[in-house]
Formats: structure tokens, C-alpha cells, sequence
């Protein structure tokens, strides 16, 4: 088998991605899009030294019951979605099989896992917009990364996100044409703008150009027209000149408008700002929260400790009057909008701490000595690193919650707790994320007596 070999095979399994997998005379068969038990045609695009090959799919010449019709006219060429070809219940299948691939090829844990809880909303539920812009010689654009490169598709319309905030990209694009705003190009470091960031939440939105310079022609323009179709809004820029594949600059200006969305969340208001992190699936993260809250409310519980708090929303959502809570975070402008939250909520046992997680949880766990504490965690999709793991292992509290976005390092640090004391008492996944190869994972450990 080699490059530009044209093949027809069965498919037996998905991978991690979603990508189907067949096995053909020692070589794995490597084909996005496609779905088990299908014979597919393909063209050999790549082969590894190791004998896998991966192809590109031509033709479904026999279909799964599982397959439907991509409601996306960009499906499969945009990078953003994996999975909008099979229909909703083989993709919660397909999580439900990921999840428990990882942690028992990974972690080494035999968990019956139960159904993945599936989300209100397959299409229309993110409620933020992060597109990149393109130019194609005559027109800017917004759109997504095309699958494996940084070349811009042109998406006008992502079915993902909430309509309310999806047409701002619209307004935006009008912008850049008519005042003629040059685009960001990688390969030459030159152009001015380089993404277009939204948030919505009840009526407000939040809108951050991320420009190659300090400054944006026009800007009051462009606030002007994004304020005929949201009357509460708020426009900053961002300042990004790293050659680099990092979205965000580390500067982000305040232009006009709303400084922050106020929102509301199981009963706790709470402030976004533009670089906020908050959950884009709002119903499905409800859900992960009020699951957290009950585990915490059960395993009586006498400190809360959070960790990576981030502006607040789920430690001020945890915070109850039966125990003290503690959220630690080391950004100081996010440390700000917990306190906000703290005090609009009037949460008077809740502590926010502005520091290091490695230097403050010591300080706690000799605070909370011989209390039973819970802590909880929701580190980035590489998990916990080294040092948190030690810090928490040292701290032995009697409850770690874990709420994960990749199942495969969540494994990872199950197997390092385990070995160091506890066992896991639940685990249940959710799909933050439909359509798309990702999933949310909660998962409580409990110290072994």
C-alpha cells in the first residue's frame, strides 16, 4: 500500500477522533467520516513507517443505519466538527465507548460506565464565536481552520453556535469590507486583523477583535452597527503581534460599550468578560454543576476548596452555609469578578484567594487539619500537571471531584490518584460538545479508610 493508491475496504471500529479504522493484511486503514460496518472507497494519502495509512474517503458505497445527511455545507472540509454524519445516538455511543476505552487502556479501571447525558441542543448551543479571518484576494471573511492546516474555509453560518451570537460575524465581515481593513496573513507576519471573538448571554454580547497592532480603523463603526443588532454590547481589541498559533495576545483594550455580561446561572449572577472562561454549552454545564453540588452536599462535606476557580461561578455555585468554601486562582483580574460574584451573592463563607494553587492548597490543607474536605478540580484538556497532582496526594483530602474535558489525561490522573489512596465512586459523562470528538467527564474520588 502507498500514497495515491486508490482502495475499497470494510470498516471495522472509530478511533479517538471519530475516524474510521480498518485492518487489511497487517496495516491499519486510517479514513475520517467514516462509520463502522461500512465499505467505503478511499485514496492513500499518507503511509507511516509503521505500516498505518491514512486516507482520504471518495465514495460510501455501502452506508450505516448510523449515517445521516451533515446539515453543514462545509462539514468535512471546515475543522471544527467530527462527528455531524452520524446520527446523535451512535455519537453519545461513540463517547460512551472513548470514555471507557481510556480509562481502562489507560487508567487500568473497569467501570460500567452508564449513558453519556446528552445535550438539550445538537445544533445552536455554543455561546461563544471564536473564528479566525480569512481574505481570498478580493473579500475578508470569518470562518474555521480547514481540517490539518491553518488555510481559512469560509463559514458564514456555523450551525453550532447560538443564532444570537453567530450574527455578529456577519456584521463584522461587513465592516472589514467596506472600510477595507487588511487581513492578518501568517506566512508574511503582515495584515491587521487576525480573529473576531463573541460572547452572548441574555441579550448581551461582548465582541473582541484580535488585531496585529495596537490600534483598529474605524472601531466606533464597527460598534456602531453591532449596536443596531444588540443593544447591549461591548467592543474591545486585543493586541496580538506574536508570530505564533496563540489566539489571544496578552493586552486587550476596552473600547465602547459593556465592559462585562451579567448573567445568571442555578440561582448565581455572575460577570463575564471578554477572556472569561465559561463553559460554551450553558444548559449541559447547569447540569455538570448541579451534579457537582450534590456530590459535595453528600459526602458531608465540611471545606470546599476549588482550585483554578477562574472568575468564580463554580465556586460561588458550590458555596453553601453548611461549610466553608475556598476558590484559588492565580489570574488577579479574574480573582476581581469572583469577589464580584461573592459579594452580589452575599456568599459570606466563601474565601477567594489570589495565588499559586502549588502554594496556597499547602497553607489550606494545615488550615483544614483533621476536617473532612472536598476539593475540586477542572484543569485544560492536558490535565493536572505534576505539581498540582503532588500538591493534592501530599493534601490527601477525603473527596476529589475531577471535571474533565479529555478522558484520555483524566486516566491519567486517576491512575496516580489511586495509587496513592483512593478509589473512584462515580463517573458519568456529558456532551458539552455535540457533533464534535469531544466530551465533559465528572468523576469523583473518595480516600480509601
Amino acid at each position: 500500500m502507498k500514497q495515491g493508491d486508490k482502495i475499497k475496504f470494510s470498516v471495522q471500529r472509530l478511533g479517538g477522533g471519530g475516524e474510521g479504522l480498518a485492518f487489511d493484511d497487517g496495516h491499519t486503514i486510517v479514513v475520517p467520516f467514516a462509520l463502522p460496518k461500512e465499505t467505503v472507497s478511499a485514496r492513500v494519502v499518507h503511509v507511516r513507517r509503521d505500516g498505518t495509512a491514512f486516507a482520504s474517503l471518495l465514495s460510501v458505497d455501502k452506508p450505516a443505519s448510523e449515517r445521516t445527511e451533515p446539515p453543514c455545507p462545509v462539514f468535512g472540509v471546515c475543522g471544527g466538527c467530527q462527528l455531524m454524519h452520524m446520527s446523535y445516538a451512535a455519537q453519545l455511543e461513540f463517547k460512551r465507548n472513548l470514555v471507557s476505552d481510556n480509562l481502562k487502556k489507560i487508567g487500568g479501571f473497569n467501570i460500567e460506565l452508564p449513558e453519556v447525558v446528552p445535550s438539550p441542543c445538537v445544533l445552536g448551543y455554543r455561546n461563544k464565536v471564536q473564528q479566525p479571518v480569512g481574505f481570498d484576494g478580493r473579500t475578508a471573511f470569518t470562518g474555521f481552520f480547514k481540517c490539518g492546516t491553518h488555510d481559512v474555509v469560509r463559514v458564514s453560518r456555523c450551525l453550532l453556535q447560538q443564532k444570537e451570537a453567530r450574527m455578529a460575524t456577519a456584521v463584522f465581515e461587513e465592516f472589514l469590507n467596506s472600510r477595507k481593513i487588511s487581513v492578518y496573513d501568517e506566512k508574511t507576519g503582515k495584515g491587521l486583523v487576525r480573529h473576531f471573538l463573541a460572547r452572548y448571554a441574555d441579550g448581551q454580547l461582548l465582541a473582541t477583535v484580535v488585531a496585529n497592532g495596537g490600534a483598529l480603523p474605524h472601531w466606533e463603526k464597527l460598534f456602531d452597527a453591532l449596536a443596531k443588532t444588540y443593544p447591549k454590547v461591548g467592543l474591545f481589541l486585543n493586541e496580538n503581534r506574536a508570530r505564533s498559533n496563540v489566539i489571544l495576545g496578552t493586552k486587550t483594550v476596552w473600547l465602547k460599550g459593556l465592559k462585562e455580561i451579567a448573567s445568571n446561572m442555578c440561582g448565581v449572577e455572575f460577570y463575564l468578560q471578554p477572556d472569561s472562561f465559561f463553559q460554551v454549552n450553558t444548559p449541559v454545564a447547569e447540569m455538570i454543576y448541579r451534579e457537582v453540588k450534590e456530590q459535595v452536599l453528600s459526602c458531608g462535606t465540611e471545606v470546599l476548596i476549588e482550585c483554578f476557580s477562574g472568575v468564580g461561578v463554580l465556586s460561588a455555585m458550590l458555596a453553601d452555609d453548611s461549610y466553608d468554601s475556598f476558590g484559588i486562582e492565580i489570574v488577579p483580574s479574574a480573582w476581581q469578578d469572583a469577589q464580584k460574584i461573592k459579594e452580589k451573592n452575599n456568599l459570606k463563607r466563601l474565601t477567594n484567594i489570589c495565588g499559586d494553587v502549588n502554594e496556597e492548597l499547602p497553607k489550606l490543607a494545615c488550615r483544614c487539619a483533621g476536617k473532612n474536605v472536598t476539593v475540586v478540580v477542572d484543569p485544560p484538556r492536558k490535565g493536572l500537571d505534576k505539581g498540582v497532582l503532588s500538591t493534592l496526594t501530599d493534601f490527601k483530602p477525603q473527596t476529589i471531584v475531577y471535571v474533565s474535558c479529555d478522558s484520555a489525561t483524566l486516566a491519567r490522573d486517576l491512575a496516580d490518584f489511586c495509587a496513592s489512596g483512593y478509589e473512584v465512586v462515580f463517573v458519568r459523562a456529558f456532551d458539552m460538545f455535540p457533533n464534535t470528538k469531544h466530551v465533559e467527564t465528572l468523576v469523583v474520588l473518595r480516600r480509601k479508610p
